[in-house]
């Protein structure tokens, strides 16, 4: 359980870091509301995950920028079909997906080695790996690759490039 915690705190600095590349000015009449989705229903381990994942961003976020952003989860794939949810992203029908490389490897095979991979997220990150696929999935698909939430279940959370340069 600890080590779910300490992962889901690193992906939540993570996620934080992305969305303030490039800060400008702000003030309350500028709050956003981002979009959220998951590839898995609501009854799933993985979706109970990104909701805890979620709840620790939002008290980030209100610490740090009280009243200007809000992450809102709109369901799993009951909403979005999971292969259409990284289509949906690009197309900035939503902000922010919680997926499975396996959803569009036809469009970027290489998400499909990190099913290989025996690192934790924050090694990947240490290590340039992160680095790497985000760089990837801008010049490919056009969004920001935040990274695996720290399950032992390799999926991945990105948010539209728009998005997370704000």
């Amino acid at each position: 359980m600890k080590k779910v915690l300490v992962t889901l705190f690193l992906a939540v600095l993570v996620a934080i870091g992305a969305m303030t590349v490039q800060p400008g000015p702000s003030t309350a009449a500028e709050a956003v509301t981002l979009k959220a989705i998951s590839a898995w229903p609501k009854t799933a381990v993985e979706y109970k995950a990104w909701t805890i994942w979620s709840e620790i961003l939002d008290q980030m976020i209100a610490k740090r920028a009280p009243g200007e952003l809000k992450v809102q989860l709109l369901g799993g794939p009951e909403v979005i079909k999971g292969p259409d949810q990284v289509p949906a992203l690009q197309r900035g029908q939503v902000d922010m997906v919680y997926t499975s490389g396996a959803y569009y490897t036809n469009v970027l095979s290489e998400i499909d080695s990190l099913k290989l991979s025996a690192y934790t997220p924050w090694e990947e990150r240490t290590s340039g790996a992160t680095a790497y696929l985000n760089d990837l999935h801008q010049k490919k698909l056009g969004v920001f690759y935040v990274g695996r939430l720290g399950l032992d279940a390799k999926f991945f959370v990105y948010c539209r490039l728009s998005t997370c340069r704000r």
